[in-house]
């Protein structure tokens, strides 16, 4: 039995680790070419956003059931997103914005909200989503840009946070670094290819 229980452990950490690198991964990905990949970042704030919702809804369950709970959910989630962005990509921006809009606020005022009602907590978070749609609808090529880098450097920040066991302050000076990063390389590039499309009317001529 206690060999039983050692690798039970073994591989119940092996899979975390390899979940972080594989959120890590997605992360990267988000913070740099987000904006051309909706249903990446899409997917990987409907994970986040819905893992997070049920770890404050159970938070009177043991650690391992809200853990295993918030994950099943959060892959569905994504996995739900990922099959909309194919077929519905209005409606997929409409759900990304809010979803992320959500995720961005406990990301960037979670240790604020620790200690919080849960209510208060998910009506916050109802509440910045309904502002992520407003501006995704609105301005919807920037608000891809910063929304995905935002997106992406939360879940990179959060897992960098695990790995390396850093503490708030610096999970949140990482975050807003990346975020920065993230959202003016994403412009750089949109700019860029924008330019570039420009150009190519008269090159052809």
């Amino acid at each position: 039995m206690a060999v039983n229980h050692e690798l039970l452990a073994l591989l119940t950490a092996s899979g975390l680790v390899l979940l972080a690198l594989v959120r890590l991964a997605g992360g990267v990905v988000a913070l740099f070419f987000g904006a051309k990949l909706r249903w990446l970042w899409v997917a990987l704030a409907a994970y986040n956003f819905v893992s997070k919702a049920l770890r404050v809804v159970l938070y009177r369950e043991p650690d391992l059931t809200r853990v295993a709970v918030s994950f099943v959910a959060g892959v569905l989630a994504a996995g739900a997103a990922i099959l909309l962005s194919r077929h519905f990509s209005k409606a997929i921006l409409v759900i990304g914005g809010f979803l992320a809009g959500g995720m961005i606020l406990v990301q960037a005022f979670g240790p604020l909200l620790t200690h919080a009602p849960e209510w208060l907590v998910l009506g916050i978070m109802a509440a910045a989503g309904i502002l992520g749609v407003r501006l995704a609808l609105r301005y919807t090529e920037v608000t891809e840009v910063v929304l995905s880098a935002l997106v992406g450097a939360g879940i990179v920040a959060a897992t960098l946070t695990e790995l390396m066991h850093i503490d708030e302050n610096g999970r949140f000076q990482v975050y807003v670094l990346l975020a920065l990063i993230g959202v003016g390389f994403q412009l750089w590039r949109t700019r860029r290819a924008a330019a570039g499309a420009n150009l190519n009317p008269h090159i052809g001529a």
